[in-house]
């Protein structure tokens, strides 16, 4: 039987490598239908596979940019526990960030 030897990546890569992108963001939640509305509307994303218990949904050639989990018996969370914050996303220019924020915004979502 032939051993695996790991090869030494030092030389190659002699600093922290960062991501190249982020690929995506998995959440829990027990509101799975108005979550999976929100990251559609946000992102004008669409379901890449999706179940009565999960989402991924992608806007992009990515297999998924958000996952939802659905969790109908997860409590809503409290400001003194540990969790996100935020995510942000970046766009191209002022010009897409402040037709994104006009959409959301008739959208009723209002972007801070």
């Amino acid at each position: 039987m032939a051993t695996l030897v790991a090869r030494d990546l030092s030389a190659t890569y002699p600093e922290p490598v960062k991501p190249s992108k982020l690929a995506h963001v998995v959440i829990r939640t027990p509101r799975f239908e108005a979550s999976k509305a929100w990251w559609s509307s946000v992102l004008d994303a669409q379901p890449s596979y999706e179940n009565a218990q999960l989402s991924f949904m992608t806007y992009d050639d990515e297999h998924h940019r958000s996952g939802i989990i659905n969790m109908p018996d997860l409590k809503d969370q409290d400001m003194a526990n540990a969790g996100p914050e935020h995510i942000a996303f970046t766009y191209a220019d002022l010009g897409a960030l402040l037709a994104t924020y006009r959409r959301l915004e008739a959208e009723g979502i209002l972007p801070f």
